[in-house]
């Protein structure tokens, strides 16, 4: 234990030595340039007249895109269940504000243009995410299926059978339990 405590001393103590080393530090240097840092503090409200647009992902998460290119994930604190599937929703706020206090009604389509709110979910914090975790999140979650797409897919999905001949001492085996079962 003192070995692997030690190793790890030893470790800690060299990196920032690695660290000084200029040509390394010059090369990572231009990269952090480039790509501004997110400040990945979450909030706890956004501004209603800023949401551009918004994305569904998935029965625990929605995608907030604002106007000035801030786009923030909210993670529910729990499934709301059907919210993927109605794909809309509606929600009160207060003072022109979007809190993770508030909540989302979901709106589900009965049809005849009955669009009734059923199920009531609570938002949570308003996470920021860049705009490459959030095609990624997109991505993934359209590529994702129900469980009726998916039974539709194996439904329609061929089937191959093989015959295969079994090893002489297996086949022996067969035969003794056909001779039971008559």
């Amino acid at each position: 234990m003192n070995r692997a405590l030690s190793l790890c001393l030893g470790l800690c103590l060299a990196l920032p030595l690695a660290a000084q080393d200029g040509e390394e530090a010059s090369e990572q240097a231009p990269a952090a340039e480039l790509e501004p840092v997110l400040d990945r503090t979450p909030e706890n409200c956004v501004s209603t007249s800023r949401i551009r647009r918004t994305r569904i992902i998935d029965d625990g998460t929605i995608l907030f895109f604002l106007r000035g290119q801030d786009t923030y994930q909210n993670i529910l604190p729990r499934q709301c269940q059907g919210l993927k599937r109605a794909g809309r929703y509606t929600h009160a706020t207060r003072a022109g504000r979007l809190c993770s206090s508030d909540t989302i009604q979901l709106l589900e389509d009965f049809g005849g243009g009955r669009v009734i709110g059923t199920v009531v979910c609570q938002l949570g914090e308003f996470n920021p995410v860049t705009d490459v975790e959030a095609r990624e999140m997109i991505r993934i979650s359209s590529q994702r299926l129900s469980r009726r797409e998916r039974r539709q897919q194996a439904e329609q999905a061929p089937i191959e059978i093989e015959a295969v001949e079994l090893p002489p001492e297996q086949r022996a085996d067969a035969s003794e339990l056909e001779e039971t079962q008559d």
